[in-house]
């Protein structure tokens, strides 16, 4: 049924760890993973996320860092499932001692500039108790692609979920939402402007990527991530308007 009805999301899903991880893992562990930052993870750095006054990343190693929405802590979401059941408008069900809450996948994440310690929403004593998606449309289309250093198990350098109903090579609905690019699934909502509601071609791609890489700031290792951007959204809409 995920794999007719939403086929970006089979696409993300078996593209994220190994097959013996994905049958011990969960959904909700996917969505509430912590970054991979090596300043984070390193038990001997008091960077700004650990409560530290500096983002060791904006002006070190950065090679996998952030390009879009850093503003002083420059991680990158790591899940694979996130931007795609954002693309689809996907809804989570947050429990909490006076009870459930339902919001949008999208504003479950937050950025540094919200709370440099967390990622989400989640207050203390909450957790997330699930995930729904709304059928699919008529004409619905859907796609994940992922661009990887290795062809082995690994995290997106840059990943593009993309879904919208099409109609003759036209998009009248689309959300495009990138990972590994910014500390939170990142929605480009100038690329679906340019997009929405005229014959794809490659040349309204590289409109659409131009349009969404103007808020894009890299750092010194990771500006190839600005012609990942370009090459995950091309293949990711193609696919859907083919």
């Amino acid at each position: 049924a995920v794999a007719s009805d939403y086929p970006g999301l089979k696409e993300a899903a078996v593209s994220l760890a190994t097959p013996q991880l994905r049958n011990v893992g969960t959904v909700g562990g996917n969505l509430c993973q912590r970054p991979r930052c090596w300043y984070y993870r390193d038990p001997q750095v008091v960077c700004r996320k650990k409560g530290g006054f500096n983002c060791y990343a904006f002006q070190g190693r950065n090679k996998y860092h952030a390009i879009f929405g850093g503003s002083g802590c420059f991680i990158v979401y790591p899940s694979d499932l996130a931007p795609a059941l954002i693309s689809l408008g996907a809804r989570a069900t947050i429990g909490t001692a006076k009870g459930d809450k339902v919001v949008a996948l999208e504003v479950f994440y937050a950025l540094p500039e919200t709370d440099v310690t967390r990622e989400n929403v989640l207050a203390k004593g909450q957790f997330l108790k699930s995930v729904k998606v709304p059928a699919p449309k008529a004409g619905q289309k859907s796609s994940y692609v992922k661009l990887k250093e290795r062809g082995t198990w690994d995290f997106a350098l840059a990943s593009a979920a993309v879904a919208g109903v099409t109609k003759g090579g036209v998009l009248s609905e689309i959300a495009v939402v990138m990972g590994g690019v910014a500390p939170v699934p990142w929605r480009l909502k100038k690329a679906e402007n340019v997009l929405r509601g005229k014959p794809v071609s490659e040349a309204l791609i590289r409109e659409a990527a131009d349009a969404a890489l103007k808020d894009a700031s890299p750092l010194r290792e990771n500006g190839y991530k600005t012609d990942l951007v370009f090459a995950a959204l091309k293949r990711a809409v193609m696919a859907i308007a083919a």
